[in-house]
């Protein structure tokens, strides 16, 4: 196999998320096992000296542009979610004003027509039913807002950690 290869290869591989633009070494060398050793350690030194960003750093082979650029995607894919996120939590707590306000009406003195007590509180409740609802929705929607927004310091910290130095 030619050093081009491997890289190209290689290159496809560091892109994949569980990867992140870095592999451990002797993950490298499993994956490439029908490589020689000669051969994969030739092909290792020849990517550190091209210049392409290739570098070894505590048992990891990175490249600080495939590094780069997975997680600039990763992190603007999440931040396009965020905002999604917030829209809907947006519409979800103007419902829950119109909810409440109706809901407080049923139950208003003043509410003219022939109405029971019973009604209006059989009525009240289907409201409160329906707000209780929404109130879960925005509950969900903030865990994963939290749980986005968690991912996005994550990437921070592994972009950190991988420009650097090590130890």
């Amino acid at each position: 196999m030619s050093c081009r290869y491997f890289e190209k290869m290689l290159i496809d591989l560091l892109y994949k998320p569980e990867y992140l633009g870095r592999i451990s070494l002797p993950k490298l060398r499993s994956i490439f096992s029908h490589m020689g050793q000669g051969e994969l350690e030739k092909c290792l030194e020849e990517l550190v000296k091209s210049g392409g960003g290739w570098e070894v750093r505590n048992g990891y082979l990175i490249n600080k542009s495939i590094v780069r650029d997975v997680l600039n995607n990763e992190g603007r894919r999440i931040e396009s979610e965020i905002e999604e996120i917030e829209k809907s939590l947006k519409i979800l707590r103007q419902e829950i004003d119109i909810i409440e306000d109706v809901r407080r009406l049923w139950i208003d003195p003043l509410l003219k027509g022939d109405w029971s007590p019973e009604v209006k509180l059989h009525i009240y409740t289907i409201w409160s039913e329906k707000l209780n609802s929404i109130l879960n929705e925005v509950k969900d929607k903030e865990k994963e807002f939290k749980c986005l927004r968690d991912i996005l310091k994550k990437i921070d910290a592994e972009m950190q950690e991988s420009f650097v130095e090590y130890g």
